[in-house]
């Protein structure tokens, strides 16, 4: 079975929990892992696997992976999703390799990695979370394998391989509507509807969705819009809505009836509280969304110092394989593949540039400016 932590253990702790890992772990660069003498364990990370295996096709690495995997025998993922357990208990039954799951939030997990890399202790071999921290100089970019080789035939979403990570699912940000104040015939159509005046005060945002600002600004932008008038529309939603301090308290203010809508809130949260009975929908009776959704890719990397490489790489290609995909799916995820997909994929939609949104800082004061200037 999987093991999963829900937080990290104080610094100190974990610190000899690394080490005593270090000592154990397998290394090699292929055939049956090897560990040497002295060092931490790092220092004789094993590359080899990498270099010899991420460049081939899926098809052609699986089965050799999968035999040495096994021998190495675990592997361990950190993740800011909370239930991909399911995930590595398949994996195991499948590969006979334990799969150890840390769930942290984002910025901890990335300062965890930032400080096991300097102390040369890295505990974890995977790592599954938004892509901006893949991108900016001051996440984990430069500590992941980089030549990772994968092609377009699971149809994954637009940009998905970059330079040491790959796409493995998506946060998927659908405009939500209380179904007791808002009736199906007065559902607009288009997300730019709302910035009507007569939507001030009705609305709801997330105060933390600057990848969610920054792709609907993209999605304006790619109808012909200037930057400066995509950004006005934007804008002009933000300026006609309250805030939220994050989307539980989003979608339960939404059900409560305080707001109509709801700008940014996540499917896999609405689709929760639906099931629940909550009386919010994103979707009318004739199945029609307001336009479009925003689907912001969150990613999955190896370590180049994993120490336990071919399983971290046979657990990148199972989670992206229909099954892998599938099992996301069964358990709240939206995948990146079409088969992850699926059950979005007939609503008009478009997919965050995060390169583009990591690349250029003026998205996030946008963002910042437009809380701002509503008051909030």
């Amino acid at each position: 079975m999987s093991r999963i932590r829900t937080a990290f253990v104080p610094a100190a702790t974990l610190a000899l929990v690394m080490v005593a890992a270090a000592c154990s772990s397998n290394g090699g660069s292929g055939g049956t892992p090897s560990t040497q003498p002295g060092g931490s364990g790092n220092d004789a990370a094993p590359t080899g696997v990498l270099a010899q295996y991420a460049g081939m096709s899926v098809s052609e690495r699986d089965p050799l992976l999968a035999k040495i995997a096994k021998e190495e025998g675990q592997l361990t993922l950190y993740t800011v999703a909370n239930n991909f357990t399911v995930l590595g208990d398949a994996f195991e039954k499948k590969y006979g390799v334990k799969v150890n799951v840390y769930n942290i939030s984002t910025d901890p997990l990335v300062l965890r990695v930032r400080q096991e890399e300097e102390a040369n202790r890295l505990g974890a071999d995977v790592v599954d979370l938004t892509q901006p921290p893949f991108l900016s100089d001051d996440g984990i970019a430069s500590y992941l394998y980089p030549g990772l080789k994968y092609d377009q035939s699971q149809d994954l979403i637009p940009n998905a391989v970059g330079k040491g990570y790959v796409a493995d699912r998506v946060n998927v940000f659908a405009v939500t509507w209380n179904k007791n104040l808002v009736p199906d015939n007065e559902v607009p159509q288009n997300v730019s509807d709302l910035v009507d005046p007569k939507y001030k005060g009705k609305l709801f945002v997330a105060n933390s969705d600057s990848d969610w600002y920054a792709a609907l600004v993209q999605y304006y932008e790619g109808q012909g819009k200037s930057r400066a008038d995509a950004g006005a529309i934007v804008d002009g939603l933000i300026k006609n809505s309250a805030i939220a301090q994050d989307h539980g308290t989003l979608i339960s203010l939404l059900a409560a009836g305080q707001y109509e809508f709801s700008l940014d809130a996540l499917l896999s949260t609405s689709s929760r509280n639906i099931a629940k009975g909550a009386p919010i929908a994103y979707t009318t009776a004739d199945d029609r969304v307001i336009s479009p959704l925003v689907l912001v890719p969150c990613s999955m990397g190896v370590f180049t110092k994993a120490q336990h490489p071919a399983a971290a790489l046979l657990f990148l290609d199972y989670t992206l394989s229909a099954e892998g995909q599938q099992i996301l799916v069964d358990n709240g995820n939206l995948g990146s593949s079409t088969v992850g997909r699926k059950s979005i994929t007939k609503y008009p939609s478009t997919v965050a540039d995060m390169t583009d949104f990591a690349g250029d800082p003026s998205y996030d004061a946008d963002y910042k400016a437009a809380l701002a200037s509503a008051g909030h």
